[in-house]
């Protein structure tokens, strides 16, 4: 290992150096595009392995960004091309997500003998909605997915220097689209907590929230958590997200006196477990 990352250490500092001086005066979007193509390229001409492959990239990234973890290589959930095939549907060429999808499809695993449907607080493009309208097609439930469908409610102070209003605005009609292949599911147009009243007679065993504000994301917490089970799931997507401060806040303030914990994943997600952190009957 200390010879192969001298190795690749010399190569980045004079094979790339050269190149680098060629593309440092392009606009950033060319740079961004130009940069990772010439790595690239001299990773083919020295036939570098996929595990070789992986530790360049660890060896950028410490250089790059050394506060930033990259996974280990080899780990088996990158070999189901069937979700590998999901995921491309919805991806947009943006794997960023890649991980807390394959989170939430987990965890869908553990709803089979809880009682309720499932719901989403924040739809986008119908991804996750996706993964929760199969397993609710297996299970015999059904999907709620709540939005606005016009993009994010104007920010507060706190949170208007990540976000704007109207920002990952995807229409209803898209949505839709984009889930078609499934029936199971309905969605409430409305900026959150509107329609919520419309499922207030529902229990939910898996509930996804991914509103990145603070406002919406205490209502949706507020609203979905008394509707669930013992055992079951709310899955926070912003919850350890610096881009998200307000709505981590709405979330350990809700549980602050509660017993259960907000779980803080790796991916940057909040898990919740109803009944959990709480002393067992006798």
């Amino acid at each position: 290992m200390p010879n192969l990352k001298h190795t690749l250490e010399n190569w980045l500092r004079k094979t790339i150096a050269g190149r680098f001086s060629k593309v440092r005066d392009f606009e950033q979007a060319k740079f961004m595009d130009e940069l990772p193509r010439l790595v690239a390229a001299e990773a083919d001409s020295r036939s570098l392995d996929p595990e070789t492959r992986h530790q360049l990239l660890y060896y950028i990234q410490r250089r790059l960004l050394p506060d930033f973890v990259i996974a280990d290589h080899g780990r088996v959930i990158l070999d189901n091309l069937e979700f590998r095939e999901y995921f491309t549907r919805f991806s947009n060429d943006n794997w960023t997500s890649f991980e807390r999808k394959w989170n939430l499809k987990e965890l869908l695993r553990l709803t089979r003998q809880l009682p309720g449907d499932f719901a989403e607080c924040g739809v986008f493009r119908g991804g996750s909605a996706a993964l929760m309208c199969e397993a609710a097609a297996q299970q015999g439930k059904h999907v709620h997915l709540f939005d606005s469908f016009a993009g994010l409610s104007k920010p507060d102070a706190a949170e208007s220097s990540h976000w704007t209003e109207g920002d990952l605005a995807v229409s209803e009609a898209d949505v839709r689209h984009n889930l078609a292949a499934y029936a199971n599911f309905t969605t409430y147009p409305g900026w959150i907590p509107q329609r919520f009243a419309d499922a207030a007679d529902k229990t939910f065993s898996l509930v996804h929230v991914d509103v990145d504000l603070e406002q919406p994301t205490r209502d949706s917490i507020e609203f979905f958590f008394p509707r669930m089970p013992a055992g079951g799931i709310l899955l926070l997507d912003d919850h350890g997200s610096a881009m998200c401060p307000g709505a981590r806040q709405a979330a350990l303030d809700y549980f602050s006196g509660r017993a259960e914990p907000v779980l803080d994943l790796a991916t940057g997600q909040g898990l919740v477990i109803k009944g959990s952190g709480r002393a067992a009957d006798p």
